[in-house]
């Protein structure tokens, strides 16, 4: 049997708040790679490097593959740039092949989607629990994007309401405030502490504007939890209305910046460079809507959050990342016939 090629992984990246979707990406990813039998070696032909596309940094003289996300239709004119310099792109979503072949066709690009530790986020059975407020959790990085402020507008119908409960959960200042039946944490947890927080839950809140794949939706279905989300940009690949509860939505103008921000256009006139975007607004009414008919016919949602949990585990684990990265790896340096496109689809529902 052939042994799988070495690489290089070019990337050792750290951060909390917004920077905790890539930490995770480049550490799993990277041992992912491992476990499919690829050597990571300094001196291999191919380098891997997980990281926004504004700060990729390929190494002279080698085969340079970028593993990235991204969260809308348009790339801003840096990431542009930076792409050109890639021997190839792997993105995280589907709906990001059309728009990488569409801004870089010189570039080839290929599907990656990350994964879920299934044993680190085992699905528990739920159930409604008298004298137990019926908690409604959000998980994320804290900006506008992620859609905590939608949450909160669609709040003030249960504000003061002690049957339900509102727990916001994001990494920044390390404390833990309660306001009425409105919970903020901003602590940083360990895997078990947030498989923990994702049990005591008995619904997800994900009124995301746009995402480059949604690892802490896909951690929530992954423990069972009926999940109210945007089905917009790389969260159809994760879920639909068979095994979750996607919201209307409007596309609203916004602008990209080429230090990878996402901003208003009333925002974009402060700011340098960048391009017209859009994003995806969940509608307020609708999530109330939603959030209601979850609490109110709850055995239905928690068959959902079931689906869900099979879902993830058939579509996305890290040992199948590592295995399509490790093929594409081998593709790029000429070894290997490339992946499909079509893996994703070809999965179990």
């Amino acid at each position: 049997m052939t042994m799988p090629m070495p690489v290089t992984w070019a990337t050792d990246y750290f951060g909390l708040g917004n920077a905790y979707g890539y930490s995770l990406h480049n550490r799993h990813a990277r041992a992912a790679i491992q476990r499919a039998g690829v050597t990571l070696r300094a001196d291999a032909a191919v380098a891997i490097h997980v990281c926004p596309a504004h700060l990729f940094a390929p190494i002279p003289g080698r085969r340079n593959i970028l593993y990235t996300a991204w969260e809308t239709e348009d790339l801003p004119p840096r990431f542009v740039a930076q792409i050109r310099r890639a021997d190839a792109v792997v993105v995280t979503a589907s709906f990001l092949l059309p728009v990488m072949r569409r801004c870089v066709p010189e570039v080839p690009a290929y599907l990656c989607p990350l994964g879920v530790e299934a044993a680190a986020f085992p699905a528990c059975r739920r159930r409604r629990e008298l004298g137990r407020p019926f908690r409604f959790l959000w998980v994320g990085a804290p900006n506008a994007r992620k859609g905590w402020e939608l949450i909160l507008q669609a709040w003030r119908v249960f504000a003061g309401d002690r049957r339900f409960e509102l727990y916001l959960k994001t990494t920044v200042t390390a404390a833990v405030t309660r306001v009425d039946n409105v919970i903020f944490d901003s602590r940083d947890y360990s895997r078990a502490e947030l498989a923990a927080l994702y049990r005591s839950a008995h619904a997800f809140l994900f009124p995301s504007f746009g995402e480059g794949f949604g690892l802490t939706m896909a951690e929530a279905m992954a423990t069972g939890l009926p999940v109210i989300f945007t089905p917009w940009s790389s969260l159809t690949d994760l879920a639909d209305e068979s095994c979750a509860y996607p919201l209307r939505y409007r596309l609203i103008d916004a602008w990209a910046t080429d230090a990878g921000g996402l901003l208003t256009r009333r925002e974009a006139a402060r700011a340098a460079g960048g391009v017209a975007t859009r994003l995806a607004q969940a509608d307020v009414v609708h999530l109330v809507q939603r959030m209601g008919e979850v609490a109110a016919y709850y055995p239905r949602a928690v068959k959902k959050g079931w689906r869900a949990a099979c879902r993830i585990r058939a579509r996305f684990s890290w040992e199948r990342t590592g295995r399509t990265l490790a093929a594409i790896a081998a593709a790029v340096a000429g070894e290997a016939a490339a992946p499909a496109d079509d893996a994703l689809s070809a999965c179990p529902a």
